[in-house]
């Protein structure tokens, strides 16, 4: 079972976006931006990435609208049973 009850590109259960942007905040920083067109929230969310011989990798994301709480805080949470 997993901690995750949306989808985590859009942090929601229904996935649409207006007024996307994206925004290089750091060197290994980029911010999400857009807004729910159903309710016109204003959402951010900031991923984490990180290079590897591979290439760039996601290490965690940040979901501003959910109290800044982290991918990783939430996976590494004990599930309900």
């Amino acid at each position: 079972m997993c901690n995750l009850d949306f989808n985590i590109l859009f942090s929601s259960q229904d996935p649409a976006a207006t007024d996307l942007t994206l925004e290089a905040t750091g060197k290994d920083r980029v911010m999400v931006s857009f807004t729910y067109p159903s309710d016109n929230e204003k959402i951010r969310i900031e991923y984490i990435t990180v290079e590897t011989q591979a290439g760039w990798r996601i290490k965690d994301v940040i979901f501003h609208n959910m109290k800044d709480l982290s991918l990783a805080e939430m996976l590494g949470r004990r599930t309900p049973r």
